[in-house]
């Protein structure tokens, strides 16, 4: 576990990309596993917030994933879903983890607003590397694979926002 948390952190500060992960289905369980346990630390941490408020998300999350695998499978990259989309849900996981920590410290010593900074910084950052991922997995412009996540991104929002609550 700890060699999969490193690999993953490499690949979310760009030093590796979805290839320096094994090809292998279970890689992509515990990936999802990790990502829905740092969905239970963030409903910790943030006070008030409960499963359904997270539903929205959540569902714009698994979007993303279909979506993702997706453009890779219609690329033409079929082979390559396994080490990407634990690339993408791995990155998810390292950028969700900083995120709670973000919001556990930021929360306390400042207020809201400055946690809510802290976080769409991190999602932005999400954004430049599931670009790098997915231009690495399909053979693109690494500004190209910026775009395509850019867009996937906004869908994820419009989903997670069609979805929340008035």
């Amino acid at each position: 576990m700890p060699t999969l948390l490193k690999t993953l952190f490499e690949i979310t500060i760009l030093r590796k990309g979805p290839d320096a992960l094994p090809g292998a289905w279970l890689v992509f369980y515990v990936t999802v596993l990790l990502w829905f346990s740092g969905i239970v630390l963030m409903a910790m941490v943030i006070p008030g917030l409960d499963a359904a408020a997270l539903t929205p998300d959540i569902v714009g999350w698994a979007a993303t994933v279909v979506i993702f695998g997706s453009i890779i499978a219609l690329a033409g990259y079929p082979e390559r879903l396994p080490q990407a989309l634990s690339a993408i849900v791995g990155c998810g996981v390292i950028v969700l983890y900083a995120q709670v920590l973000a919001v556990a410290v930021l929360l306390p010593l400042a207020d809201a607003g400055a946690a809510n900074i802290a976080i769409q910084f991190l999602s932005l950052w999400a954004v430049f590397v599931k670009g790098h991922i997915i231009a690495q997995t399909i053979n693109i412009k690494p500004l190209l694979g910026v775009g395509i996540s850019l867009i996937v991104f906004i869908l994820r929002m419009l989903i997670a926002y069609s979805l929340s609550p008035v």
